[in-house]
């Protein structure tokens, strides 16, 4: 089910079910971030397309939980998740324990598939799980499901930054302008460029024509 998203004066509600159920790495990503409750998302199942994702799935459920977040914190998950590119937006509805239902956002991938997690990846979840009690059955299952033989893009497994030619260890993300895979040091000076608003435009603009192969202004 999808409606408008539930807004608590300038922050919103986002629903976390993968790594940013940890609650340490979600407070470094973003400082403003307020933990609510913990919830489930009906019909739809959770999955490993090497990150975490989430797919419809009739009578499946997905557990996580819900932060309120600040506009700056939202600019930091918009990074983080690689948002427009890797990851889009959609708007949800998720259901507490106690029944009482929440309206939100969450991150979704944009090419779907099945590929393993790496194991410190899995970790960080695993323990978000724990730091939320949520129960690991489906956390588990996901992993094991993902062991299908399935071609993983190489976006997850490039080692160096196609634009200064640095270490990605620390984090990458698409480059906004093509599909290059760049560092987040290049992706902060990326946006400093003069036509940047130009290409984050073009690139809503193509997604919300349901184009998700879009290359980029410069691609």
């Amino acid at each position: 089910m999808v409606k408008t998203i539930q807004k608590v004066g300038k922050r919103m509600l986002y629903f976390a079910y993968g790594s940013n159920l940890n609650m340490v790495q979600m407070k470094k990503r973003c400082p403003d971030s307020v933990p609510i409750t913990k919830v489930r998302l009906k019909n739809y199942k959770l999955v490993f397309n090497r990150v975490a994702d989430i797919i419809k799935s009739e009578g499946d459920e997905v557990e996580g939980a819900i932060y309120e977040v600040s506009p700056r914190d939202i600019r930091n998950l918009d990074a983080y998740e690689g948002y427009p590119r890797l990851y889009t937006k959609v708007e949800v509805i998720v259901e507490a324990d106690n029944g009482k239902s929440y309206e939100v956002f969450v991150y979704v991938m944009v090419k779907k598939g099945l590929a393993e997690p790496q194991e410190y990846y899995y970790n960080t979840i695993s323990q978000g799980f724990k730091d939320w009690d949520i129960s690991k059955v489906t956390l588990e299952k996901a992993k094991n499901q993902s062991k299908i033989d399935y071609k993983v893009d190489s976006f997850f497994t490039q080692k160096y930054c196609d634009r200064c030619g640095g270490s990605l260890k620390k984090g990458r993300i698409m480059s906004m302008y093509n599909e290059n895979c760049i560092c987040l040091s290049c992706k902060d000076k990326e946006r400093q460029e003069v036509d940047y608003s130009d290409a984050v435009e073009a690139e809503h603009l193509e997604i919300r024509k349901g184009n998700y192969n879009y290359k980029g202004i410069k691609g």
